[in-house]
């Protein structure tokens, strides 16, 4: 879907004008093809991104079968393309997960989940749980942080 990702605003973009058009007329309007493709945009990626708002135990299982396969890509690229990976595909920055996915969080899942839960209320826990995610992998980033001192 070509509303998931602007290049030159990342995933803010679309979710600042879903904003602007949806909760400042207190109403959601599902008159226009685009705010309908803005929505199914952004409802589309709050599913791929599902799992950080679910427990723990399984956010972080997720996270690390997701970085797994992004280091084997990695792993492929540095042997047979020899290029280095870009940092989340990089096995040798496999410590840096917990930062990685902070980030990630941040730039990411929070906008995705905050803005879906301006628009409609009952969505307040899957931003909530995504927020309790990344509080966990920011304490295991800082474990990191204060282990390699």
């Amino acid at each position: 879907m070509k509303f998931l990702y602007d290049r030159d605003h990342g995933i803010m973009r679309p979710l600042l004008v879903l904003k602007s058009q949806l909760v400042k007329r207190g109403k959601q309007s599902w008159s226009d093809n685009y705010t309908k493709d803005l929505i199914r945009g952004i409802l589309m990626t709050a599913c791929d991104i599902s799992a950080t708002f679910k427990p723990w135990s399984i956010q972080k299982r997720v996270a690390e079968l997701v970085a797994h396969e992004f280091f084997e890509q990695g792993d492929l690229e540095r042997e047979k393309l020899n290029q280095m990976p870009i940092a989340m595909m990089d096995r040798e920055r496999e410590h840096e997960l917990p930062l990685m996915q902070v980030a990630f969080i941040d730039l990411i899942c929070l906008p995705v989940y905050k803005i879906l839960s301006d628009c409609w209320p009952r969505l307040l826990p899957l931003y909530k749980g995504c927020l309790a995610n990344r509080d966990q992998w920011k304490c295991l980033s800082d474990e990191n942080t204060a282990s390699e001192k």
